[in-house]
């Protein structure tokens, strides 16, 4: 309820851009030292999709699942977006794939290089899924062919590129600013 709660406040702080990225949780350590449940991440991925999707399209909603048990209650202020607020599950394994096809999802993909990402965007479709793809490029490592990966990105499927950096805040700036110089308007 909270992840509900939260991201409908920042929709409509964000005038309805917000498009919220989840997974099922890679790093148990991680869910444990947060104290979230780290059984049966991909059931409960599933059942918090459902979940957000009731709380952000009924006045009130009650749940209840395998794993989740909600009494009635509503979730205020409803995202601008409605349910139909964009949610990306990242993950590269078969069951987050699965998961975004069968929820209408997005698929963020981390550091795949484009070939891989090929072969992503048939799995999603070949499970049903309709969803846009995006992938994570480093910039750093890739300094000098930003535009051909870029392209090679584009043509593999995805449709939003991650642009991401190990440097420190100034050097992440620069970077950015270094990549809309060279690459966007070859883009246009």
């Amino acid at each position: 309820m909270t992840l509900a709660k939260h991201a409908a406040t920042l929709d409509v702080y964000s005038g309805g851009r917000l498009e919220l990225g989840i997974g099922a949780g890679w790093l148990v350590e991680e869910g444990e030292a947060l104290g979230r449940p780290t059984d049966h991440r991909s059931a409960r991925l599933e059942e918090t999709l459902d979940i957000l999707r009731l709380a952000w399209s009924r006045e009130t909603f009650s749940y209840g699942g395998r794993l989740y048990t909600i009494p009635d209650v509503g979730v205020n202020p409803k995202p601008l977006q409605g349910d139909r607020l964009p949610i990306w599950i990242g993950g590269q394994g078969q069951r987050a794939i699965e998961i975004a096809a069968r929820h209408e999802c997005g698929l963020m993909l981390w550091f795949a290089e484009p070939d891989a990402v090929r072969g992503y965007v048939a799995r999603l479709r070949a499970a049903g899924g309709s969803g846009p793809v995006a992938a994570a490029m480093p910039l750093v490592p890739n300094a000098g062919r930003w535009l051909q990966l870029t392209r090679d990105y584009i043509a593999a499927g995805t449709e939003q590129l991650i642009l991401t950096s190990y440097g420190g805040q100034a050097r992440v700036t620069e970077e950015l600013e270094q990549f809309a110089r060279e690459v966007l308007p070859a883009l246009h």
